[in-house]
């Protein structure tokens, strides 16, 4: 039986897989940069 924490830490495990495996940080770094500068 799953509860709720453990959907959560799976969720956030795979999210950071995820993250390690693209570079997801980067491009929304990238986007939130953009976004400073067009202000």
């Amino acid at each position: 039986m799953h509860d709720t924490a453990t959907l959560i830490a799976l969720n956030l495990a795979i999210v950071l897989w995820l993250a390690h495996r693209l570079p997801v940080f980067a491009i929304l770094e990238k986007l939130l940069v953009a976004k400073v500068r067009m202000r």
